[in-house]
């Protein structure tokens, strides 16, 4: 009897001890979820602001495809007034040299275009991300709970042997 009894003992201590840690957590597992649920938003104000970039970037190629145009444009206009002799190399030079950098701008505009995109997708996989740990920390609080109602019931057990014994 004295046996059974240290033993009932020990097992409600157990138990207790586990309801204890099963407790803790749960209480971290909820910790973390709120903590998840919190970079959503964040992650959501990223991909909007991500979105607003692309309609921008894409006006700045415009921008600068019109002005490439027009570059083009002034260029051939020299080229041909150059051949008739109608202007100075340096003329023809400085439209040249116009065109190139307006073969530049619309370059690097695409560029940000390109750049606002993969931002975009980025925000878009941050988002993913928190919303995957989101789920990760809901499932630690069922495990959680589901580990404090197998701690109960070692407890219910103990103190069903302890009962016996008395």
């Amino acid at each position: 009897i004295a046996l059974a009894s240290q033993t009932t003992s020990g097992k409600t201590n157990q138990a207790q001890g586990d309801i204890s840690v099963a407790l803790a957590a749960i209480s971290t597992a909820k910790a973390a979820v709120e903590e998840a649920q919190a970079g959503i938003p964040a992650a959501q104000a990223d991909v909007r602001l991500a979105e607003a970039g692309i309609p921008a970037a894409q006006a700045q190629v415009a921008q600068a495809d019109a002005n490439l145009q027009k570059a083009q444009a002034d260029y051939n206009r020299y080229n041909t007034l150059f051949q008739q002799g109608a202007i100075a190399r340096q003329q023809l030079d400085t439209a040249r040299a116009a065109y190139d950098v307006a073969v530049a701008q619309k370059t690097a505009a695409i560029q940000g275009v390109q750049q606002a995109e993969a931002r975009l997708a980025s925000a878009r996989v941050g988002v993913a991300k928190a919303q995957s740990q989101l789920a990760q920390a809901q499932e630690g609080v069922t495990s959680a709970q589901a580990k404090l109602a197998a701690s109960k019931g070692g407890m219910q057990q103990a103190t069903a042997g302890a009962v016996m014994l008395v």
